[in-house]
């Protein structure tokens, strides 16, 4: 999952769920969804004071299960 326009990713494994959760949003706050077979992307955009991604009510950080395997896969291990 990508939380943009922050550029954050969280890697969530088949039926994993989540939810983002917004502090104080303001009337203008919204967020768009998109989503294919492998990846959702979630933009936000308005005021907020905090926004977090929770899982089984455990606030997850950027990064959240990446591992090298996903990068080894695209190729990327090479740039690294």
């Amino acid at each position: 999952m990508f939380l943009e326009p922050w550029g954050e990713d969280y890697t969530l494994l088949p039926n994993d769920t989540f939810e983002i959760i917004a502090e104080a949003p303001s009337k203008n706050f919204y967020c768009h969804i998109c989503f294919d077979k492998e990846n959702v992307l979630v933009y936000v955009e308005g005021d907020f004071k905090n926004l977090a991604v929770v899982q089984d009510g455990n606030q997850l950080k950027c990064g959240h299960n990446r591992s090298m395997t996903s990068f080894a896969k695209s190729g990327v291990e090479d740039a690294l």
